[in-house]
């Protein structure tokens, strides 16, 4: 009787805990650090526009699916600025309407960036920004180590303005490998700044689209 009692246990206590989410390290596999629940989405309805952080959530859940399945249409183009600046701008389309842009960018060497914009009904409801400043350890430049300080930030978006903003900040050391530490860095809430630059890039972006390859982003 013991045993069966201990076997009930371990099964709820199971079917409480659910399924873990999935790490945040990548830049598109988890919208925040917020431990909240959210059900497979259904990929075969149309996208409709959120209009609260949880239907954000919801909304970027249904992309991702489709993004993981490779359900997208994609054209990716990609630009140099007088050998200043160069990057990559990848379109994700369902349907003929974009759901993501991904946007790809390194300027002098030492920066680099990724920033992804999530679309339901042409409107921009969510950023999120993985951007890179690399720089050799001191004393260290007959070892050449270096150190990669990265700042990800999330920016929700209602009806175009900002609802909610989280930001993490850690380093990466290259003698120093910590392969679970951009997962182990929580979010923060933060102040959330002006919206007008994520909207006007976003719209430039989308006009990009009908640019040749080569061509300067800015």
């Amino acid at each position: 009787m013991k045993k069966l009692v201990y076997i009930l246990a371990y099964c709820l206590i199971s079917a409480c805990q659910g399924p873990k989410r999935p790490s945040e390290s990548a830049p598109i596999t988890a919208v925040d650090s917020v431990n909240k629940k959210i059900s497979k989405p259904d990929t075969s309805e149309s996208p409709i526009t959120p209009s609260s952080v949880p239907a954000i959530r919801k909304a970027y859940a249904a992309t991702m699916e489709r993004w993981n399945t490779k359900d997208f249409d994609s054209i990716a183009i990609s630009y140099t600025c007088k050998q200043e600046r160069s990057g990559t701008i990848t379109y994700y389309s369902a349907r003929g309407k974009i759901s993501l842009i991904k946007h790809a960018y390194s300027e002098y060497d030492h920066h680099s960036a990724t920033d992804h914009y999530f679309v339901a009904n042409d409107t921009l409801y969510f950023v999120y920004s993985n951007k890179v400043s690399w720089s050799f350890e001191s004393g260290s430049a007959g070892q050449a180590a270096t150190k990669d300080d990265i700042t990800e930030s999330r920016t929700y978006l209602l009806e175009g303005k900002s609802a909610l903003c989280l930001e993490k900040k850690y380093s990466i050391h290259s003698q120093r490998p910590d392969p679970t530490l951009a997962e182990r860095t929580p979010n923060r809430t933060v102040n959330c700044k002006p919206t007008l630059p994520l909207v006007n890039t976003y719209k430039k972006l989308v006009a990009f689209q009908k640019r040749a390859n080569g061509e300067c982003f800015d």
